[in-house]
């Protein structure tokens, strides 16, 4: 997430907030407070890392959306940027890597 070169997790809360947990290059997490890097996802049915979307070495998010919306987060400056829709239709369909 944070581009240092290490594996991330973000967490969807219940409450549709995301809490980033950094990585360090272990299977341990990082120790200390938990950043909320994103709100308003109370209503995501899918989430897929993509990588090499907007360019080569391109890292980001696809989130598909209760409302039949996919959504394109890209995260290549180490931060969520502005999301992107991607013209569907997606009824019936899910995302998959």
């Amino acid at each position: 997430y944070d581009a240092d070169g290490f594996q991330d997790l973000l967490a969807l809360r219940a409450d549709g907030s995301v809490q980033l947990h950094r990585g360090w290059g272990t299977t341990a997490l990082r120790t200390e407070a938990r950043a909320t890097v994103a709100t308003g996802w109370g209503d995501v049915t899918g989430i897929r890392p993509l990588r090499d979307v907007t360019g080569l070495n391109s890292t980001g998010l696809a989130l598909r959306r209760a409302s039949d919306v996919v959504q394109y987060w890209d995260l290549t400056s180490g931060s969520l940027a502005s999301p992107s829709n991607i013209p569907g239709p997606w009824t019936g369909q899910r995302l998959a890597q």
